[in-house]
């Protein structure tokens, strides 16, 4: 045998017979940082496209070229962002739809149109809070006037002994208010209609179980659904939803909350109480307009104030 084979094979034989021990360890920055770097997507993503499907950790290494450069950048799922459009659609969708409507069905339509423009004091509180925007003497003093007005409207007689209706009722249109300000930050990474579509992924399955426990059986709605119901149901649900929120997100994202939810929510007063009126045959008493009316001056005050900061830019 060839001197050479021979001690290749004493070699090999001397490794086997040496006991050795390989542990897998992590594959850190900090580890690999004397052999050079590592590219990973950790954290939250630089930008999301795609309509909110994917997420790009942008430029995370240059190469070094003598003419131009070069990026490198990884793509992934959005979690971060996944999860924060869940706890939105959560708060936004499924509790606000499941309150506010459990509130309409326990007062006249004409009393919900005018108790839901507390939307708007709401949101210019959790919008200080949250979103540090500050808002002027003026609109404090529109969110107290508003507050006044809901006093009086609901010592309406319409409105008697249905305190649980119009708690329902101001519950969901606070936390209504809490959603959009959880949802304005998101509207400036994802296409509003993108966002209303996810939104509604999310809290539609939701309120589909939650029905099935609360209301019973819900396949027995659908099947005895009348037409008229199912007019109402598709316009809701492919044309005012879409329609409304997605210009709603679209202004939001350049604008301060306090400014846009006045401007959404003033033509609801009028349509809604000639619907309630025409439509569905009630009545308003007096205290219903004068605590109405009062409402709506503190939007007005709230939604007609000038900024500081405006005021110097201009």
């Amino acid at each position: 045998m060839p001197a050479g084979r021979a001690n290749c094979r004493a070699a090999f034989a001397a490794t086997v017979a040496m006991s050795q021990e390989i542990i897998a360890q992590p594959l850190t920055a900090t580890a690999f940082a004397p052999f050079g770097d590592i590219l990973e997507a950790k954290g939250t993503a630089d930008k999301i496209i795609n309509q909110g499907l994917c997420g790009r950790f942008h430029d995370l290494a240059r190469l070094d070229f003598s003419d131009g450069r070069v990026g490198i950048s990884l793509f992934g799922i959005p979690k971060g962002y996944l999860k924060k459009i869940f706890v939105a659609s959560l708060v936004a969708n499924t509790l606000q739809y499941s309150i506010t409507y459990s509130g309409l069905d326990l007062i006249d339509a004409s009393a919900a149109v005018l108790l839901v423009q507390t939307e708007v004091p709401f949101g210019v509180i959790f919008a200080y809070f949250m979103l540090k925007e500050k808002p002027t003497i003026r609109a404090l003093i529109g969110i107290a006037i508003a507050f006044v007005g809901v006093y009086i409207l609901t010592g309406s007689p319409n409105l008697d002994g249905k305190f649980i209706g119009i708690g329902l009722t101001i519950l969901g249109s606070a936390i209504w208010a809490l959603g959009q300000v959880m949802v304005k930050p998101l509207s400036k990474e994802i296409n509003p209609l993108a966002l209303v579509a996810w939104l509604a992924l999310f809290s539609g399955p939701i309120l589909i179980m939650l029905s099935a426990i609360i209301d019973g059986n819900t396949i027995n709605y659908l099947t005895n659904a009348e037409v008229d119901h199912w007019i109402i149901a598709i316009y809701i649900g492919f044309i005012m939803q879409p329609i409304t929120y997605g210009c709603f997100y679209y202004v939001l994202k350049n604008n301060p909350l306090y400014k846009v939810l006045p401007i959404v929510t003033m033509g609801i007063p009028p349509t809604g109480l000639l619907a309630a009126i025409f439509l569905l045959g009630e009545k308003p008493t007096s205290e219903l307009f004068i605590g109405g009316a009062i409402i709506i001056v503190g939007v007005i005050l709230i939604v007609f104030t000038k900024n500081k900061k405006d005021e110097v830019t201009k």
